[in-house]
């Protein structure tokens, strides 16, 4: 295995709302596959700041990597994960 950079942007490929969440993170939450200009498919949650509800996201809309704690709970608050958010969104952190 080696260390790779993943892509600073990528096309929403897939998206769905969870309603039920493990301990440490909260629900609902959009839980999203993103593809790569790279090449590979990845998983990820989309950053905070967006209404979770149906029509926000569309798959194929261009997205941008923003990292942020994994979760806004005590257990997770000070582990940063990457995540995507869409892309020329207003309030979305870089």
């Amino acid at each position: 295995m080696e260390e790779i950079e993943i892509g600073r942007t990528g096309k929403l490929y897939s998206h769905t709302i969870s309603h039920f969440a493990p301990k440490g993170f909260t629900a609902p939450a959009f839980q999203i596959f993103v593809d790569l200009p790279e090449g590979p498919r990845i998983f990820s949650l989309v950053g905070a700041g967006f209404p979770i509800e149906r029509g926000v996201l569309e798959d194929g809309m261009e997205m941008r990597l923003v990292v942020e704690p994994l979760a806004d709970t005590p257990e997770h608050k000070d582990e940063l994960t990457y995540k995507y958010v869409p892309a020329g969104k207003a309030g979305a952190r870089a």
